[in-house]
């Protein structure tokens, strides 16, 4: 029995730089295996076998000439550039990734931080600062005496605690000859001077001293400025800036002069001498407070010594400090010059319209 199978074979073959693809339909018979006797093969046979193998192999080469069986064998074949066939091809749609749905990420709901409650801070209670009450600067005056020496002169001393401020002395004792006369009056270290023109028995010198009984002001003096009289025996001591007079006098013995004035004028001490010699001088006590508690002030009070004698008086509010006079009208000169109480008391040796007693008082 004889049979065939038709298969239909696609192959892809690149040829000069082109892709084609060939599709044959082969033809495969089938016969039953006949062995032949062995024999040798004519030309004939020879070609009938090479067709035979043709048939068998599906050769598509065509030589034989025998058209009609290559086309049995062969069927429709089709060559077409293998560009033709890929672009005719469409591809299968692609369908587009779609990813998962991201759930959005909620964060756990944060709870708000409550600080802690603060509780105010409340100072303690500060007490109100009470300054110090404001001690007032209360002053107070003593005095201090001497006796004469046989040179006519002697030096009160303020006692501890008070500062020399002023001082005066006493050539009259009483008499009445009216001829001891005061010739010096002025500070020495913390006590006072006081000479006479003689050494008559009971002529005093006289120191007047202050200090301030709160103890807030420290009362210095100055170190007593001087000025040399001129030629007319005039002289005039001034206090340094800062410091107040408080008292003053002089030296007139020089020439055997004696004092006819001696005075507060101004910020200074006025000294006038009978002789004219220049080698006398004026000489102011000036004070302070150094711990600038008390700024003193200075006012002279006058009196009418016209008739020999007066006595000047501080008003209230201020102290005693120092004083003199001035007894020089008529040719007069001062016999007696010193503090009583919170006066100032002076005498002259004449009595003359204008002569005159004058109070240095201060305050703080």
């Amino acid at each position: 029995m004889n049979f065939s199978i038709k298969h239909l074979v696609t192959q892809i073959f690149f040829i000069g730089g082109s892709f084609f693809i060939l599709k044959a339909t082969v033809a495969c018979t089938t016969e039953p295996e006949v062995t032949p006797a062995p024999r040798a093969a004519t030309t004939k046979e020879k070609s009938s076998d090479i067709t035979s193998s043709n048939e068998t192999t599906g050769s598509i080469s065509g030589t034989s000439g025998n058209t009609s069986a290559d086309e049995e064998i062969l069927g429709d074949v089709e060559v077409t550039p293998a560009s033709t066939v890929l672009a005719s091809v469409d591809p299968e749609p692609i369908a587009p990734v779609v990813p998962d749905p991201i759930a959005p990420v909620v964060p756990d709901p944060i709870a708000p931080v409550v600080p802690d409650p603060i509780a105010p801070v409340v100072p303690d209670p500060i007490a109100p600062v009470v300054p110090d009450p404001i001690v007032p600067v209360k002053l107070t005056a003593t005095t201090a005496s001497c006796d004469v020496n046989l040179g006519g002169w002697c030096v009160a001393q303020c006692p501890a605690g008070y500062t020399i401020v002023g001082g005066g002395g006493d050539c009259y004792s009483g008499k009445e000859s009216y001829s001891d006369f005061l010739v010096r009056t002025y500070p020495v270290d913390n006590g006072w001077l006081a000479g006479c023109s003689t050494n008559t028995k009971g002529n005093k010198g006289y120191a007047l001293c202050i200090k301030d009984e709160n103890q807030v002001a420290l009362i210095a003096p100055d170190g007593s400025p001087k000025s040399n009289v001129n030629a007319y025996g005039v002289g005039f001591a001034r206090c340094p800036v800062g410091y107040t007079i408080a008292g003053g006098g002089g030296e007139c013995a020089n020439g055997g002069g004696s004092m006819k004035a001696s005075y507060p004028e101004g910020n200074g001490w006025m000294l006038f001498c009978t002789s004219n010699d220049t080698n006398n001088i004026a000489i102011a006590n000036c004070v302070k407070d150094v711990n600038q508690r008390a700024d003193f002030t200075s006012q002279k009070i006058s009196c009418d010594a016209s008739n020999y004698f007066c006595m000047a008086t501080c008003p209230a509010g201020s102290i005693i400090a120092g004083g003199g006079g001035n007894c020089g009208n008529g040719g007069g000169s001062i016999m007696l010059s010193y503090q009583s109480m919170n006066s100032w008391v002076i005498t002259c040796s004449n009595a003359a319209q204008g002569n005159m007693g004058f109070a240095n008082c201060i305050k703080p």
